[in-house]
């Protein structure tokens, strides 16, 4: 009797598991294949206009040793210890790129630095509710006082840089069209996980002296976020709300694979001096963020796709052309992970690694 008590009670266990593990698969299908061709496929290519050129061809740029972006890495975070799950981003960064100079900073050096070189942002910084708006804020001012190139924690180095430090004096990646259309609904968004640029940069300036009325705002991505970086390309293009909808001449794109939004009149040539540069997504921003866009919420977003607005259609269309899930291109020097890393100290995590470490033979900052 005991016998088939303990068998019975062994079978309903089994066969609860099983069926936990059908939900669980059933849920797993429904989440790799939730975009409906047949819905996706009413798109004609030739109605569908896309957002940048499809990158067949490597980073644009120009022979020989000499470098318009200086062969410094910036990384920044509270303190000394960063999330030891953060360590083989750096080390991707130091691995690609071993005769770079390493500067990490701290929020208690990049203080020091603003009081030193900036002492009328010292009452703003202070006053920032977030770490992570004086983290952003101090991406702008490292690389203007010293140029080279700023990487979150998060972002993956996944090939040397050199070769974008050649052409171009400063590059500002757009972030994925994924995030600026179905996030925010605007059609780009200027991103500042990854950035490269020469020191003293006019762009870089701008924003640096902006940080004063951008403080007031109640919007973290406004107040030193995205949507800061893209307000102060706007500003800086001369860019109004009427022209931001056309398009770059196609010709100029194709030459360099950027993006085909309008960038203004300001400079004749993406490779002046005083200009800014935006790269095809492919090069440095590809992957998007799967935890903020699930694939159910962009299924949600793209079922109805023909009835949706030109700017959710050609996103939609996009993601259809591309895959949820999308192969890296061999051109590609960095990959963000999106991890949101500032919103927590150290302390926050079980395992930190301290980040002498990590790169004992390089330099970082603790007083500037």
């Amino acid at each position: 009797m005991l016998w088939r008590t303990v068998r019975s009670k062994f079978e309903r266990g089994k066969l609860f598991i099983l069926l936990c593990a059908a939900v669980t698969l059933l849920y797993m299908v429904r989440e790799k294949f939730p975009l409906k061709i047949s819905d996706l496929s009413k798109l004609r290519d030739e109605d569908f206009e896309p957002f940048q050129p499809n990158v067949q061809e490597d980073f644009p740029t120009i022979p020989g040793n000499v470098y318009t972006i200086p062969h410094i890495l910036h990384q920044i975070y509270d303190d000394f210890n960063i999330p030891s799950k953060m360590v083989h981003n750096v080390q991707s960064f130091i691995n690609m790129n071993p005769k770079w100079i390493y500067h990490f900073w701290t929020l208690e050096s990049g203080r020091q630095l603003i009081a030193e070189r900036h002492p009328y942002l010292l009452g703003i910084w202070d006053n920032y509710l977030k770490p992570k708006s004086r983290a952003n804020a101090l991406k702008f001012i490292v690389l203007y006082e010293f140029g080279g190139v700023y990487a979150d924690l998060d972002v993956t180095c996944l090939r040397p840089l050199e070769r974008a430090t050649k052409r171009f004096s400063c590059i500002f990646p757009p972030e994925p069209f994924e995030h600026s259309v179905f996030l925010h609904g605007i059609q780009y968004l200027i991103g500042n996980s990854i950035m490269l640029c020469r020191q003293g940069h006019p762009f870089l300036k701008q924003m640096v002296e902006d940080l004063k009325r951008s403080a007031v705002l109640s919007d973290q991505v406004d107040v030193t976020g995205p949507s800061f970086v893209t307000f102060n390309f706007l500003v800086y293009n001369n860019i109004s709300i009427r022209n931001i909808f056309e398009k770059k001449a196609i010709v100029q794109t194709v030459q360099t694979n950027s993006p085909y939004f309008y960038k203004g009149e300001q400079f004749k040539n993406e490779d002046d001096t005083n200009a800014v540069y935006i790269p095809n997504t492919v090069y440095f921003t590809d992957s998007f963020n799967k935890k903020l866009l699930r694939k159910r919420m962009c299924y949600s977003l793209c079922k109805n796709v023909e009835e949706n607005a030109n700017l959710i259609r050609r996103a939609c269309y996009n993601l259809f052309r591309r895959g949820y899930d999308r192969n890296r291109s061999p051109f590609t020097f960095t990959e963000p992970n999106w991890s949101d890393i500032y919103d927590h100290s150290s302390k926050s995590y079980s395992f930190v690694t301290h980040i002498s470490k990590i790169v004992p033979g390089y330099k970082y900052i603790e007083n500037p």
